[in-house]
């Protein structure tokens, strides 16, 4: 499914049609080309049932979500390429919450909750990606118990709390 607008709300070509029109079955999320370097300033939160890929452009895209709501939860793996996350709020996992995380190219910036700005249940990877300049009481980014989350030249620092820990520890 390709967006083709930087609507925030649920017309066609938004990001917001495009997870609907995934949310029943998963699958992969493109940006026109157009929107390289642009924002989307959301309406409400995006939440994906099935294993959902969103692949910014080439020159990335940013995904606010106005400091009112968490920006994705995921409750199966969710691929984020080339993106900017920022303004998220929720008491857990202001940007993301999801089973898994396959993340790529993306910076996660300017997000404000008490717990964490990523949560991750299972696992998964954050790579060539950045985690910086979040306000949360604890870790940026958290995981539960038994998760595998691998962190290739990524960097995590200067959030507010510290960078990464096990949800439930202060």
């Amino acid at each position: 499914v390709t967006v083709t607008n930087t609507s925030g709300g649920t017309e066609a070509g938004s990001l917001r049609w495009a997870a609907k029109q995934l949310e029943s079955v998963g699958g992969i999320i493109r940006f026109d080309s157009t929107l390289g370097g642009k924002t989307i300033t959301l309406d409400a939160g995006l939440v994906f049932k099935f294993m959902t890929d969103i692949w910014g452009p080439p020159d990335g895209i940013t995904i606010s979500g106005k400091d009112q709501f968490r920006l994705i939860e995921a409750g199966e793996l969710i691929g984020l390429v080339n993106l900017t996350l920022t303004k998220g709020n929720a008491p857990i996992a202001s940007a993301v919450q999801a089973r898994q995380i396959d993340m790529y190219h993306t910076t996660v910036t300017g997000n404000r909750g008490p717990d964490g700005a990523v949560f991750v249940l299972e696992g998964g990877v954050i790579a060539n990606s950045t985690i910086s300049g979040n306000t949360t009481s604890r870790a940026a980014v958290m995981y539960s118990d038994y998760t595998k989350l691998w962190f290739g030249n990524a960097t995590v620092a200067y959030n507010a709390a510290g960078g990464i820990g096990p949800y439930g520890f202060q």
